[in-house]
C-alpha cells in the first residue's frame, strides 16, 4: 500500500490479524528510474518482498 499521509492505518488495522503485513519506508524501496505505473510499482514491491 502506498500512502502520503495517515490513510494506511485504519486498513493495517484490519488486516493485521489476518495477513502477514510488511510496512516500507517508500524512499528504501523506490523503483529505477524510469516511467512510473502503478503495475511497474506492484512488480517491484512483489519482487523485493520475495527477497525477505
Amino acid at each position: 500500500m502506498e500512502s502520503t499521509g495517515v490513510y494506511w492505518k485504519p486498513i493495517w488495522n484490519i488486516l493485521e490479524g489476518s495477513l502477514h503485513l510488511v510496512l516500507a519506508n517508500a524512499r528504501h524501496v523506490k523503483n529505477v528510474p524510469g516511467r512510473k505505473t502503478d503495475v511497474k510499482d506492484a512488480e517491484w514491491l512483489a519482487k523485493l518482498h520475495t527477497k525477505n
